[in-house]
């Protein structure tokens, strides 16, 4: 996932796109673009292409980018703390696809929301990633598995304190995360198992980890 190297190029197709004197239907490429944008941290890039391009979008082909184009709205409107059009927005990617497939990455997603809320969430967000690790072994599905059991990781942590979670169970997931290409994946992980390592009284290895962070984040920008 060459994520950098397609934003530049959609970003030239779709101005190009635009220009044209009877312009072309550019929905699809927006929604390509805002993921790409998305994927690489741009948050606010990602919203406003994506805003643009749903409702020049039709359903009929592309449930696969629609369903991607909500679920990124949806983390970004957790991440702002606006937790009923998350909901809205989760719905909406329901709507889109109910399939067994997808069941994995809903539960991961919804388990996330719920986490966002602070301690009171803390029990919805274990039952949402516990039924998303089982989803995700059920199909067979190694980069869902992997978010599912960090993330359940830290959720330990926070109900139950330092021990709850040891770094070897987020080793192997960590860099099946990192090694899919996806930036996002591999920063959410390594952020995981920063806060296993220094919750777990490990302040050395937590301090590498947040210099491996600090400059994967720098390369990417």
């Amino acid at each position: 996932y060459r994520f950098a190297e397609a934003a530049v190029e959609l970003e030239r197709a779709l101005a190009i796109r635009k220009s044209i004197a009877v312009p072309r239907p550019w929905g699809q490429m927006g929604l390509e673009l805002g993921w790409s944008q998305y994927s690489l941290g741009l948050l606010e890039e990602a919203s406003q292409t994506i805003a643009e391009a749903l409702p020049r979008t039709v359903r009929e082909g592309n449930q696969e980018l629609l369903f991607r184009a909500f679920g990124s709205l949806a983390a970004m409107a957790r991440t702002h703390g606006t937790y009923e059009q998350t909901t809205k927005l989760r719905d909406r990617q329901t709507e889109l696809d109910r399939s067994r497939q997808r069941l994995a990455e809903l539960h991961d997603e919804r388990g996330l929301d719920a986490l966002s809320r602070g301690r009171a969430g803390l029990g919805a967000a274990l039952n949402s990633m516990r039924a998303s690790q089982e989803a995700a072994r059920g199909e067979n599905d190694p980069l869902a598995r992997a978010r599912a059991e960090v993330q359940l990781c830290l959720l330990q942590l926070e109900r139950y304190g330092a021990g709850a979670c040891a770094e070897s169970v987020v080793r192997s997931p960590d860099k099946t995360l990192r090694d899919s290409g996806i930036p996002r994946l591999g920063i959410e992980a390594d952020l995981v198992l920063m806060r296993v390592q220094r919750t777990n009284g490990r302040a050395a290895a937590a301090a590498r980890t947040a210099d491996r962070l600090l400059n994967e984040v720098t390369f990417l920008q």
